[in-house]
């Protein structure tokens, strides 16, 4: 009888164990910090509950700008996904002002409210889609989970914007180690943890050369406030790569020069970044 009990209690834990593992793959949150060199580009805050993903964003360029996202998945495939923008000073959510996409079909549905005017635009797409959003990452959190449950070595992630949908192939070079390569930017590499999610990625072999890591949580909110008080009293972030022009007059001919500055933020570029022999664009 003794046996009997301690063997029902064993399984009834080893159950428990199995279902808190499972339920911990679905049901987390997490942040990401992206940085440009010495500088905080990005950040982001997500918690995601079984099919619901929600995530606050707070981006620094062109201007300090923060939204939120709140998408919902249904059996892992992309459903519908609201964002909202937010005043990153009053810390309010901006009203009249929403986007809302969806499934129609064999469509995707954007819908974007500013004021009383909502412009509605398709392009083709099903639910295997997740959103591109520029200089933005948790939706990589979703594409790489999915990955590393895939049997094969390398996935094509088709990844929307409003102009359409581009594959972005994910393969996995080792455990724990995936590269992401991005339609026309480059390869980025990555770090996962035991659940397949995004630890780290490193896009300096790419055009955009930033560095997101992982972190347990952050204060999105008090960080955007300080970070648009300083754009307001004229600390902006800057762009990313700036412009320069040169004019002259050389035996009548009229010469001009466009050409792009891009900023250090304390990088070691050439022998690091970029390697000598290779131009830097």
């Amino acid at each position: 009888m003794k046996i009997s009990f301690q063997i029902l209690l064993i399984s009834a834990l080893v159950t428990l164990f199995s279902c808190d593992q499972s339920d911990n793959e679905n049901t987390y949150s997490a942040a990401f910090v992206t940085k440009l060199g010495d500088d905080t580009l990005a950040l982001e805050k997500f918690n995601r509950n079984g099919d619901i993903f929600k995530a606050s964003v707070m981006l620094r360029v062109p201007k300090t700008s923060v939204k939120s996202y709140t998408l919902q998945l249904e059996e892992g495939k992309f459903k519908r996904m609201e964002v909202l923008n937010y005043d990153p000073i009053d810390l309010k959510i901006i009203k009249d002002q929403k986007e809302l996409i969806f499934i129609q079909g064999d469509s995707l549905v954007r819908e974007i409210t500013d004021g009383t005017k909502t412009t509605t635009t398709k392009i083709m797409g099903d639910g295997s889609m997740l959103p591109f959003i520029d200089m933005v990452h948790w939706p990589f959190e979703i594409a790489l989970t999915n990955a590393a449950k895939s049997d094969t070595d390398s996935v094509s992630q088709y990844l929307f914007t409003s102009r359409g949908a581009r594959p972005f192939i994910i393969h996995r070079a080792s455990p724990g180690n995936f590269t992401l390569r991005h339609p026309s930017r480059g390869v980025m590499d990555i770090v996962v943890n035991k659940q397949g999610q995004l630890d780290q990625l490193d896009a300096s072999k790419t055009t955009r050369k930033v560095i997101v890591s992982r972190i347990q949580d952050i204060q999105l909110m008090k960080i955007a406030a300080r970070f648009a008080k300083q754009e307001s009293d004229g600390r902006t972030f800057g762009a990313l790569s700036g412009r320069g022009n040169a004019k002259a007059s050389i035996s009548g001919v009229d010469i001009e020069i466009d050409y792009g500055t891009p900023s250090k933020r304390g990088r070691v570029i050439f022998g690091n970044i970029v390697k000598y022999g290779e131009v830097w664009r």
